[in-house]
């Protein structure tokens, strides 16, 4: 059964959600507080499979780097956002 809690996050308080079934978990906009994500994936024992972007805007991707790096994670997103996060 998928379970999808959401996390109003950062000063913007915009929609990260955190998609579960079993002990898997996908990360859907990481707005921001990684550190936040983080200690509710490894609190309740969660394997993350990858980071979803919607839209590249930065109150959608702040934490998304920190994640990917802290469990090792792919990076989803439309092509056609690239250039908004790089230079």
């Amino acid at each position: 059964m998928l379970k999808v809690k959401r996390l109003p996050l950062g000063e913007m308080s915009a929609n990260c959600y955190l998609i579960t079934s079993g002990n898997e978990a996908l990360i859907v906009d990481p707005s921001d507080e990684a550190y936040f994500i983080t200690g509710l994936v490894l609190q309740n024992s969660l394997k993350p499979k990858a980071i979803i972007v919607t839209h590249g805007h930065l109150d959608h991707i702040l934490a998304a780097g920190e994640l990917k790096i802290s469990f090792n994670i792919p990076i989803y997103g439309n092509k056609k956002d690239t250039f908004l996060i790089t230079k």
